[in-house]
Protein backbone atom coordinates (compact mmCIF):
# COMPACT_ATOMS: atom_id res chain seq x y z
CA UNK A 1 0.00 0.00 0.00
CA UNK A 2 2.82 2.41 0.88
CA UNK A 3 4.47 1.84 -2.51
CA UNK A 4 1.16 2.43 -4.30
CA UNK A 5 0.45 5.70 -2.48
CA UNK A 6 4.01 6.97 -2.85
CA UNK A 7 3.91 6.62 -6.63
CA UNK A 8 0.48 8.27 -6.81
CA UNK A 9 1.77 11.22 -4.78
CA UNK A 10 4.84 11.46 -7.03
CA UNK A 11 2.69 11.55 -10.17
CA UNK A 12 0.35 14.14 -8.68
CA UNK A 13 3.25 16.36 -7.67
CA UNK A 14 4.76 16.20 -11.14
CA UNK A 15 1.44 17.04 -12.85
CA UNK A 16 0.89 20.00 -10.54
CA UNK A 17 4.36 21.41 -11.23
CA UNK A 18 4.99 20.92 -14.93
CA UNK A 19 5.60 24.66 -15.34
CA UNK A 20 7.45 25.05 -12.04
CA UNK A 21 11.02 24.12 -11.13
CA UNK A 22 11.12 20.46 -10.07
CA UNK A 23 14.07 18.74 -8.45
CA UNK A 24 14.05 14.97 -8.10
CA UNK A 25 14.47 15.47 -4.37
CA UNK A 26 11.26 17.56 -4.35
CA UNK A 27 9.35 14.68 -5.94
CA UNK A 28 10.72 12.21 -3.41
CA UNK A 29 9.78 14.52 -0.53
CA UNK A 30 6.23 14.88 -1.91
CA UNK A 31 6.03 11.08 -2.17
CA UNK A 32 7.25 10.63 1.41
CA UNK A 33 9.99 8.26 0.30
CA UNK A 34 13.75 8.33 -0.21
CA UNK A 35 14.98 9.38 -3.65
CA UNK A 36 16.91 6.14 -4.19
CA UNK A 37 13.83 4.07 -3.36
CA UNK A 38 11.65 6.24 -5.61
CA UNK A 39 14.13 5.83 -8.49
CA UNK A 40 14.00 2.05 -8.21
CA UNK A 41 10.20 1.87 -7.98
CA UNK A 42 9.61 4.39 -10.75
CA UNK A 43 11.87 2.66 -13.26
CA UNK A 44 10.43 -0.76 -12.44
CA UNK A 45 6.78 0.32 -12.72
CA UNK A 46 6.95 2.84 -15.58
CA UNK A 47 9.90 1.60 -17.63
CA UNK A 48 11.62 4.98 -17.67
CA UNK A 49 13.53 7.14 -15.23
CA UNK A 50 11.87 9.76 -13.08
CA UNK A 51 13.75 12.49 -14.93
CA UNK A 52 12.68 11.16 -18.34
CA UNK A 53 9.04 10.96 -17.24
CA UNK A 54 9.10 14.61 -16.17
CA UNK A 55 10.64 15.56 -19.52
CA UNK A 56 8.02 13.63 -21.46
CA UNK A 57 5.09 15.10 -19.56
CA UNK A 58 6.42 18.64 -19.92
CA UNK A 59 6.94 18.22 -23.65
CA UNK A 60 3.48 16.68 -24.05
CA UNK A 61 1.92 19.63 -22.22
CA UNK A 62 3.99 22.05 -24.29
CA UNK A 63 2.83 20.30 -27.46
CA UNK A 64 -0.79 20.78 -26.40
CA UNK A 65 -0.10 24.48 -25.80
CA UNK A 66 1.52 24.81 -29.20
CA UNK A 67 -1.68 23.62 -30.83
CA UNK A 68 -4.27 25.22 -28.58
CA UNK A 69 -2.68 28.56 -27.72
CA UNK A 70 -0.80 31.37 -29.41
CA UNK A 71 1.87 31.56 -26.71
CA UNK A 72 5.24 32.30 -28.34
CA UNK A 73 7.62 29.35 -28.48
CA UNK A 74 10.20 31.30 -26.48
CA UNK A 75 7.69 31.78 -23.66
CA UNK A 76 6.74 28.10 -23.71
CA UNK A 77 10.39 27.07 -23.52
CA UNK A 78 10.94 29.08 -20.37
CA UNK A 79 7.54 28.15 -18.92
CA UNK A 80 8.45 24.48 -19.12
CA UNK A 81 11.77 25.12 -17.39
CA UNK A 82 14.17 25.05 -20.35
CA UNK A 83 17.14 27.38 -20.12
CA UNK A 84 16.92 28.37 -23.79
CA UNK A 85 14.78 28.00 -26.89
CA UNK A 86 17.54 25.91 -28.42
CA UNK A 87 17.52 23.31 -25.62
CA UNK A 88 13.71 23.17 -25.72
CA UNK A 89 13.73 22.69 -29.50
CA UNK A 90 16.33 19.92 -29.31
CA UNK A 91 14.33 18.03 -26.70
CA UNK A 92 11.07 18.58 -28.59
CA UNK A 93 12.54 17.36 -31.89
CA UNK A 94 14.02 14.26 -30.22
CA UNK A 95 10.62 13.23 -28.87
CA UNK A 96 8.20 14.49 -31.55
CA UNK A 97 10.52 14.22 -34.58
CA UNK A 98 9.79 17.76 -35.71
CA UNK A 99 10.51 21.30 -34.56
CA UNK A 100 8.07 23.19 -32.30
CA UNK A 101 7.33 25.68 -35.09
CA UNK A 102 6.55 22.92 -37.62
CA UNK A 103 4.48 21.10 -35.02
CA UNK A 104 2.38 24.23 -34.47
CA UNK A 105 1.89 24.87 -38.20
CA UNK A 106 0.87 21.31 -38.96
CA UNK A 107 -1.43 20.85 -35.94
CA UNK A 108 0.19 17.55 -34.98
CA UNK A 109 -0.68 14.95 -32.36
CA UNK A 110 -0.05 16.22 -28.81
CA UNK A 111 -0.95 13.12 -26.74
CA UNK A 112 2.26 11.19 -27.33
CA UNK A 113 3.00 10.94 -23.60
CA UNK A 114 -0.39 10.92 -21.83
CA UNK A 115 -0.81 11.35 -18.12
CA UNK A 116 -0.37 8.05 -16.28
CA UNK A 117 -2.72 6.86 -13.57
CA UNK A 118 -2.18 3.92 -11.23
CA UNK A 119 -4.66 1.21 -10.32
CA UNK A 120 -4.25 -1.83 -8.04
CA UNK A 121 -3.44 -5.15 -9.67
CA UNK A 122 -6.77 -6.78 -10.51
CA UNK A 123 -5.31 -9.79 -12.32
CA UNK A 124 -4.86 -13.26 -10.95
CA UNK A 125 -1.78 -13.88 -8.84
CA UNK A 126 0.79 -11.44 -7.60
CA UNK A 127 0.42 -8.63 -5.12
CA UNK A 128 -3.17 -7.30 -5.32
CA UNK A 129 -1.91 -3.85 -4.36
CA UNK A 130 0.97 -3.80 -6.83
CA UNK A 131 0.63 -0.59 -8.87
CA UNK A 132 -0.46 -1.04 -12.49
CA UNK A 133 0.26 1.98 -14.73
CA UNK A 134 -2.36 2.96 -17.30
CA UNK A 135 -2.84 5.99 -19.48
CA UNK A 136 -5.60 8.40 -18.58
CA UNK A 137 -8.33 7.55 -21.11
CA UNK A 138 -11.04 9.88 -19.81
CA UNK A 139 -11.03 12.07 -22.93
CA UNK A 140 -10.99 9.02 -25.20
CA UNK A 141 -13.97 7.60 -23.33
CA UNK A 142 -16.00 10.75 -24.01
CA UNK A 143 -15.02 10.73 -27.69
CA UNK A 144 -15.95 7.05 -28.08
CA UNK A 145 -19.40 7.57 -26.57
CA UNK A 146 -19.94 10.45 -29.00
CA UNK A 147 -18.83 8.22 -31.90
CA UNK A 148 -21.52 5.52 -31.64
CA UNK A 149 -22.28 3.99 -35.00
CA UNK A 150 -18.98 5.07 -36.56
CA UNK A 151 -15.71 3.22 -37.09
CA UNK A 152 -12.57 3.31 -34.95
CA UNK A 153 -9.14 1.87 -35.65
CA UNK A 154 -6.64 0.23 -33.33
CA UNK A 155 -3.10 0.75 -34.67
CA UNK A 156 -0.53 -1.43 -32.90
CA UNK A 157 3.22 -1.48 -33.55
CA UNK A 158 4.52 -4.92 -34.52
CA UNK A 159 7.43 -6.26 -32.44
CA UNK A 160 8.16 -3.13 -30.40
CA UNK A 161 9.75 -5.33 -27.73
CA UNK A 162 12.18 -6.65 -30.32
CA UNK A 163 13.09 -3.09 -31.37
CA UNK A 164 13.72 -2.17 -27.74
CA UNK A 165 15.81 -5.29 -27.13
CA UNK A 166 17.90 -5.12 -30.29
CA UNK A 167 18.30 -1.37 -30.82
CA UNK A 168 17.51 0.12 -27.43
CA UNK A 169 14.66 2.04 -25.81
CA UNK A 170 15.48 5.22 -27.69
CA UNK A 171 14.82 3.45 -30.98
CA UNK A 172 11.55 2.17 -29.54
CA UNK A 173 10.56 5.71 -28.58
CA UNK A 174 11.33 6.84 -32.12
CA UNK A 175 9.12 4.06 -33.52
CA UNK A 176 6.27 5.24 -31.27
CA UNK A 177 6.70 8.88 -32.32
CA UNK A 178 6.97 7.87 -35.97
CA UNK A 179 3.77 5.82 -35.73
CA UNK A 180 1.94 8.88 -34.38
CA UNK A 181 3.33 10.94 -37.26
CA UNK A 182 2.24 8.35 -39.82
CA UNK A 183 -1.27 8.23 -38.41
CA UNK A 184 -1.46 12.02 -38.45
CA UNK A 185 -0.45 12.10 -42.14
CA UNK A 186 -3.04 9.45 -43.01
CA UNK A 187 -6.17 11.01 -41.51
CA UNK A 188 -8.16 14.21 -42.10
CA UNK A 189 -6.99 17.17 -39.95
CA UNK A 190 -10.06 17.09 -37.71
CA UNK A 191 -9.77 13.39 -36.89
CA UNK A 192 -8.81 12.60 -33.27
CA UNK A 193 -6.55 9.79 -32.14
CA UNK A 194 -5.11 8.71 -28.80
CA UNK A 195 -2.20 6.67 -27.51
CA UNK A 196 -3.66 4.09 -25.12
CA UNK A 197 -0.68 1.80 -24.45
CA UNK A 198 3.05 1.65 -25.09
CA UNK A 199 2.62 0.56 -28.70
CA UNK A 200 -1.09 1.15 -29.37
CA UNK A 201 -3.19 4.01 -30.76
CA UNK A 202 -6.95 4.43 -31.24
CA UNK A 203 -8.20 6.51 -34.19
CA UNK A 204 -11.77 7.87 -34.00
CA UNK A 205 -12.59 8.24 -37.68
CA UNK A 206 -16.10 9.67 -37.34
CA UNK A 207 -16.89 7.70 -40.52
CA UNK A 208 -19.80 5.34 -40.98
CA UNK A 209 -18.71 4.32 -44.49
CA UNK A 210 -16.38 1.34 -44.35
CA UNK A 211 -14.53 2.10 -47.59
CA UNK A 212 -13.34 5.47 -46.29
CA UNK A 213 -12.06 3.79 -43.13
CA UNK A 214 -10.26 1.06 -45.08
CA UNK A 215 -8.58 3.80 -47.13
CA UNK A 216 -7.21 5.30 -43.90
CA UNK A 217 -5.91 1.92 -42.75
CA UNK A 218 -4.21 1.31 -46.08
CA UNK A 219 -2.51 4.72 -45.98
CA UNK A 220 -1.16 4.00 -42.49
CA UNK A 221 0.11 0.57 -43.54
CA UNK A 222 1.80 1.96 -46.65
CA UNK A 223 4.28 3.89 -44.51
CA UNK A 224 5.76 0.64 -43.19
CA UNK A 225 7.95 0.47 -46.26
CA UNK A 226 9.71 3.70 -45.30
CA UNK A 227 12.91 3.35 -43.21
CA UNK A 228 13.28 5.40 -40.04
CA UNK A 229 16.52 7.31 -39.42
CA UNK A 230 18.10 6.65 -36.04
CA UNK A 231 21.62 7.65 -35.02
CA UNK A 232 23.87 6.57 -37.91
CA UNK A 233 21.58 3.90 -39.24
CA UNK A 234 17.99 3.20 -40.27
CA UNK A 235 15.43 0.60 -39.30
CA UNK A 236 11.96 -0.37 -40.48
CA UNK A 237 8.89 -1.54 -38.63
CA UNK A 238 5.29 -2.38 -39.41
CA UNK A 239 1.93 -2.03 -37.67
CA UNK A 240 -1.24 -4.08 -37.45
CA UNK A 241 -4.64 -2.39 -37.66
CA UNK A 242 -8.01 -3.44 -36.30
CA UNK A 243 -11.24 -1.87 -37.55
CA UNK A 244 -14.59 -2.01 -35.74
CA UNK A 245 -17.77 0.02 -35.48
CA UNK A 246 -18.59 1.53 -32.09
CA UNK A 247 -21.77 -0.23 -30.89
CA UNK A 248 -24.87 1.96 -30.62
CA UNK A 249 -25.86 0.56 -27.23
CA UNK A 250 -22.66 1.11 -25.22
CA UNK A 251 -22.44 3.44 -22.23
CA UNK A 252 -18.75 2.93 -21.43
CA UNK A 253 -15.42 2.65 -23.24
CA UNK A 254 -14.59 -1.00 -22.57
CA UNK A 255 -16.87 -2.81 -25.10
CA UNK A 256 -15.66 -0.68 -28.00
CA UNK A 257 -12.01 -1.17 -27.06
CA UNK A 258 -12.44 -4.92 -26.66
CA UNK A 259 -14.05 -5.17 -30.10
CA UNK A 260 -11.46 -3.17 -32.01
CA UNK A 261 -8.59 -4.81 -30.12
CA UNK A 262 -9.87 -8.23 -31.09
CA UNK A 263 -9.80 -7.10 -34.73
CA UNK A 264 -6.21 -5.87 -34.26
CA UNK A 265 -5.12 -9.15 -32.65
CA UNK A 266 -6.65 -11.11 -35.54
CA UNK A 267 -4.77 -8.92 -38.02
CA UNK A 268 -1.51 -9.48 -36.15
CA UNK A 269 -2.03 -13.25 -36.10
CA UNK A 270 -2.86 -13.32 -39.79
CA UNK A 271 0.16 -11.31 -40.95
CA UNK A 272 2.07 -8.24 -39.78
CA UNK A 273 1.28 -5.00 -41.61
CA UNK A 274 -2.31 -5.79 -42.44
CA UNK A 275 -5.77 -4.85 -41.18
CA UNK A 276 -8.80 -6.80 -40.05
CA UNK A 277 -12.46 -5.74 -39.79
CA UNK A 278 -14.92 -6.92 -37.15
Amino acid sequence: MHRFLSLIMALEYIEANLTNPISLEDVATAACISLSHLHRMFTRVFGCSLKEYITRRRLCSAAYDLIHSKTPITDLAFAYQYSSVESFSRAFRRHFRTSPSSFRRQNRFSHLYPKIILTPNSGKGGDPMAPVPKYDLSELSKRILDAKGTYILDVDIDNLVQINDELGWEAGDIAIAETAARIRKSIPPETAFFRIAADEFIVITGQDQLQAVEDIAQRILAYSHEPVAWNDTTFAFSVSVGIAKVPEDINELKPALELVREAMYQAKEESPNTYKIL
